[in-house]
């Protein structure tokens, strides 16, 4: 085990270069890109006002990579919509929280079982039989059980209807694979996107950035984070709950809404 997180670090300094240093909640966080990526900067102009148009509400959006062999186009000022890119976010509800890994378990209890809702109310419409490819193309979106679960993350992967970044019209169907990660007790979340037929190559490709940026940091703090007084201990446990509880939430709330809207077309 050491041995692999001595390769990881290593891996982590060798891309320091390409390292982005960003603050989430008043602790400094060192992303290195995805190996063949570049971060979407504002000298790419076309595509990055594209991505100023992108809303989420509910996290901080800090970076989008592209891959390496487009960065010439785009700062040329060419407009190239990417197929395969990664997206780094930090999760609002708890930029001001450190959370402990007991905290992050209860985290990925509650997004399970979210994403658990989803696939029952799938299946009162749909039956038994859960064919991804048949629920997106009749939802939009369809939620896969995760793939990995660890004491710091939490991934699974998605079929999505959805353009390309910086694409127009409709969309297509995408491929993607999000990772909540516990990246120095801050919740952040890695995504890689996809063609359709890419579903392995996000999974994958966003499994090795997760690990750099893991090993490229420190270590969440083990058990519960609280500390301090009894009372200070009761309240901190009580916010973060609430924290906890929104981040579950706005996850339901954004699936359903998109389950419902296709419902309306």
């Amino acid at each position: 085990m050491k041995a692999v997180k001595a390769l990881l670090m290593s891996a982590a300094m060798m891309s320091v270069c390409v390292a982005k240093t960003v603050d989430v909640g008043g602790r400094t966080l060192e992303i290195p890109a995805p190996e063949g990526f570049v971060e979407l900067t504002e000298d790419m102009s076309a595509l990055y006002a594209a991505t100023k148009k992108i809303v989420d509400s509910d996290n901080d959006t800090l970076a989008y990579y592209i891959p390496s062999e487009m960065a010439d186009a785009a700062k040329a000022g060419e407009f190239v919509p990417a197929v395969k890119y990664f997206v780094l976010k930090a999760q609002g509800n708890t930029k001001f929280v450190t959370m402990g890994n007991s905290e992050f378990a209860s985290l990925a209890a509650g997004v399970k079982s979210a994403n658990q809702m989803v696939t029952d109310e799938l299946k009162m419409v749909l039956g038994d039989s859960f064919d991804p490819a048949a629920v997106v193309e009749l939802k939009g979106i369809a939620v896969l059980p995760p793939h990995r679960e660890t004491e710091t993350t939490l991934a699974n992967s998605m079929l999505i209807r959805q353009t390309a970044l910086g694409g127009k019209g409709e969309g297509q169907v995408m491929s993607a694979t999000k990772t909540y990660a516990n990246i120095g007790g801050k919740v952040m979340l890695l995504a890689a996107y996809g063609a359709e037929q890419d579903s392995e190559w996000t999974r994958t490709a966003v499994g090795a950035w997760t690990d750099a940026v893991l090993a490229g940091n420190p270590n969440p703090p083990v058990g519960d984070s609280s500390g301090g007084s009894l009372k200070e201990e009761a309240d901190g446990v009580g916010f973060k709950s609430a924290v906890i509880g929104a981040i579950v939430g706005a996850l339901v709330v954004f699936v359903f809404s998109s389950l419902k809207s296709r419902r309306k077309a």
